[in-house]
Order: C-alpha cells, then structure tokens, then sequence
C-alpha cells in the first residue's frame, strides 16, 4: 500500500502586521487542519502560535473552516458555516461542501466588516 504524500499549507494574515504567518503540513499522522478565530483564553486551548491555524481575527469565525487530505492525497477545503466566508480563487463557497484545492489557489477567509455611523 502506498503512502499519502505530504502536503505542506502555508497560511499567511493579509491585513494583520501583528500575526504571523503559518507552514503547516498534512500528512498520514494529520489529515486535516481546524481553522478559526483564536481566543486569548489560554484553558481554550485556541490561542495563535506558528503550528496551529487560530488568528487573531475579528472577521473569522470560531470553527470558521477545515483544510483536508483525502487517502488518495487530494487536498480539500470546507467552509464550516462561518460568518463572514471563506472564498477559493475569489469564489464564495457554499457551507458545509468540499472543495478541491489545487497547488497555489487563493483561499481568503472571512471578507472586511465594517460597522458604526455613516454606514
């Protein structure tokens, strides 16, 4: 039986000069990666750091979307009824169906909220 190839994810803030960015890999011992909204309660178990995928961000959801490799090694990705959306090559996908991700797509979490008077 072959092995799954590994698959390495790269995530990187746009907007955010204060977070950093993340290299993360799929592999037979990690087949998915959570994605979401970190919290700076430290008993969450859900706060930022370089090998997890929780940002600082108000525009993403908790439990925003997953990063998944198939046992044939195809990478997916899911919008897990988030907020404000997760885009794949500047496309809005739909909550709760997978996506195939391909070697350099775009993916954007969440889009820019605004809110107060004037709006």
């Amino acid at each position: 039986m072959a092995s799954l190839p590994r698959v390495i994810v790269e995530l990187i803030p746009r907007n955010n000069s204060n977070d950093f960015k993340r290299i993360l890999s799929l592999d037979t011992s990690v087949l998915s990666i959570d994605i979401g909204r970190a919290s700076k309660v430290a008993i969450k178990g859900l706060l930022a750091s370089t090998g997890n995928a929780w940002f600082d961000s108000p525009i993403m959801s908790r439990q925003h979307g997953k990063i998944m490799m198939s046992p044939t090694g195809e990478v997916s990705l899911q919008d897990c009824g988030s907020t404000h959306g997760t885009w794949l090559q500047n496309k809005r996908l739909t909550s709760k169906e997978n996506y195939i991700v391909h070697d350099g797509d775009l993916v954007t979490f969440g889009s820019t909220v605004t809110s107060g008077p004037g709006l």
